[in-house]
């Protein structure tokens, strides 16, 4: 059954930043998932300071607003739990090596410049291509 009715219904913001956080899961999960053999990176701390970059640059992105405490951790162990790797071995390794993280200052958000660099070299090579 189709209805042209539901487009117009706007979504509340609970449920949009609900589905938004679900999407980024999706996102990050493909990503970790193009890594060859990543299976093997389950106790890797450089493949969960990529997962709490990528969600801090996707939660800020998005404009993700919570106003429960750690919801990108949540956001961390739902990755995992994507994975398989939902052992409480696993959740404790994830969660100690965010606080590390977390402590030495090494999850950060791209810098600004970079950010509009990228869209500008998107672009750019976007018109090159378009004109060959």
């Amino acid at each position: 059954m189709q209805s042209a009715t539901v487009d117009y219904i706007d979504n509340t913001s609970t449920l949009n930043t609900h589905i938004v956080i679900n999407r980024i899961v999706e996102l990050i999960v493909a990503d970790i998932k193009s890594i060859p053999e990543y299976i093997k990176l389950q106790r890797s701390m450089d493949l969960v300071l990529r997962l709490c970059l990528l969600i801090e640059n996707l939660v800020f992105e998005n404009a993700v607003k919570s106003k429960q405490q750690g919801f990108k951790k949540d956001i961390a162990i739902k990755v995992f739990n994507a994975l398989g790797w939902n052992t409480n071995e696993h959740i404790d390794f994830l969660s100690q090596s965010i606080e590390f993280l977390h402590s030495s200052d090494k999850i950060k958000r791209v810098k600004l410049v970079k950010r509009l660099w990228a869209v500008a070299k998107k672009v750019f090579v976007k018109n090159v291509n378009h004109h060959l």
